[in-house]
């Protein structure tokens, strides 16, 4: 999904992922991510099985050659006891074409 975000984005992608950085953060994130979105969307999304830490994903932006232009912690003011959303803002200026050739976007 992210190839195709950044196939149709002309300047900045912005990307939000719930993250954990211990242990304990991650079996927050196990037990309670899948049941609050299958509430939000009335028990029509599963629940998610790849969850990264916000290094994870740096890395994974980095090799698709994206930059990172900034990062910010979100969500309201109790969440991050046991939820940490992470946003990325990603500048998409280079992207792949046809037969390997490149093209930078203005």
């Amino acid at each position: 999904m992210l190839e195709e975000a950044v196939r149709v984005t002309r300047h900045r992608l912005v990307v939000t992922e719930s993250v954990y950085r211990s242990r304990s953060e991650r079996r927050w994130l196990d037990l309670l991510d899948g049941r609050f979105n299958g509430y939000r969307h009335g028990g029509r999304m599963s629940a998610a099985l790849a969850f990264g830490r916000p290094e994870e994903w740096l890395a994974l932006f980095a090799a698709r050659g994206q930059r990172v232009a900034a990062t910010r912690w979100i969500g309201w003011r109790l969440e991050p006891l046991v939820h940490h959303p992470l946003l990325f803002a990603l500048d998409v200026s280079v992207t792949p074409l046809f037969g390997g050739c490149l093209l930078t976007r203005a």
